[in-house]
């Protein structure tokens, strides 16, 4: 997809969300920067969606909880197709006026260098299309380049760098930019991973469809690793958190990422068609349902999530907000069907590799 550009401005940083929140993830620098200035956006297709902007407050850029990763950008040239075009990215890079800035960028967020005598770095390059060049070429180029500009005193290393240096290639451009984040922010701060869970962009994303308030009492069904809750809590003040999950190894994981932290908090094993909830006792129900891979034919998940969509509409009070990451939102429309909801909006993602869509809904009735 082509990048939405400014001509005008040049891009200082480049942050990084799952493919579909770049528009949430805007909303959420300008409210954290209100100077920043939007250069450009583009997708790379199943990967990330980038977000090219120009901001003199890089610390706030590493606050965003919609973004996985945070960048400062070191160049950005024509994309092309031949060895020329990559003569260009290589020099644009390797000559960049602005190398020295994310430098020290990079330094005030990791402490700098320390004792170490000798720094690391490595080349990552990611593509989307074809050229005359391989990525490889560009990867093999690049680390010459960037390891002869940034001296003796830097070694070239194939993992576990200290500063690294990604090319993302486009159909139409290239972008040469150091990566100021590390692992924990794409974590999110968890401590406690299970296979599949919700990355925790994407619950922060879900968060802000929910216009949190202030009093929320706020209810997470299947909560596994306890991420969207956390995120909640991150988010803002709030009334009471509750979650709970049918697996008790779910629980404990939630447990423990919570921690001392995040209160009010209530975590428990229990049965999300059958929850030991008041009716209309809860403002929100955000929630991230089995998607089926564990849970059987859709047969019998579209049962559970009948069920669930019900139970969400007892214990949520008339104007609760329903807030569900579905991998098949049929299975959500077909549920709704029958009930008294109005649909407030809906944003289609990627993630783990997979389509989904957030929808946002109202409790009608009395």
């Amino acid at each position: 997809m082509p990048s939405r550009d400014n001509p005008a401005l040049e891009a200082s940083h480049l942050l990084q969300a799952p493919v579909g929140l770049d528009a949430i993830l805007w909303q959420e620098v300008r409210e954290r920067d209100p100077d920043v200035q939007r250069v450009g956006s583009l997708v790379l297709p199943d990967k990330n969606s980038l977000l090219l902007v120009s901001s003199d407050e890089y610390p706030q850029l590493l606050r965003c909880r919609v973004a996985e990763d945070v960048f400062r950008v070191l160049s950005r040239t024509p994309a092309g197709i031949d060895a020329a075009a990559l003569d260009a990215i290589v020099d644009a890079a390797a000559e960049s006026p602005h190398m020295d800035d994310a430098l020290r960028e990079h330094a005030d967020v990791t402490g700098g260098r320390g004792k170490h005598a000798t720094s690391t770095f490595r080349v990552v390059v990611r593509a989307a299309g074809d050229r005359g060049y391989r990525r490889i070429d560009v990867e093999k180029r690049m680390t010459v380049a960037i390891g002869e500009r940034l001296g003796k005193k830097w070694r070239a290393v194939d993992d576990a760098a200290q500063v690294e240096v990604w090319v993302t290639l486009t159909a139409n451009q290239a972008i040469t930019a150091l990566r100021l984040s590390d692992a924990s922010m794409r974590h999110g701060g968890l401590t406690v991973h299970r296979e599949g869970g919700l990355r925790p962009a994407v619950a922060a994303a879900m968060v802000r469809l929910s216009m949190p308030q202030d009093d929320d009492i706020v209810v997470d069904p299947f909560c596994g690793s306890g991420t969207i809750l956390i995120e909640r809590d991150l988010a803002g003040r709030h009334g009471q958190l509750l979650g709970g999950d049918f697996d008790p190894a779910a629980v404990e994981a939630a447990t423990r990422n919570v921690g001392p932290r995040h209160k009010p908090i209530d975590l428990k094993v229990w049965d999300a068609v059958s929850l030991p909830l008041r009716d209309e006792s809860a403002d929100v129900v955000m929630t991230n349902p089995p998607f089926g891979i564990k849970v059987g034919e859709k047969r019998g998940l579209s049962g559970l999530y009948r069920a669930f969509l019900a139970e969400a509409y007892r214990v949520l009070r008339p104007g609760g907000r329903l807030v569900v990451l579905a991998h098949d939102p049929a299975l959500v429309d077909a549920s709704l069907a029958a009930g008294s909801w109005a649909q407030q909006r809906r944003v289609d993602l990627i993630t783990q590799g997979r389509a989904a869509t957030i929808g946002v809904f109202y409790r009608l009735g009395g």
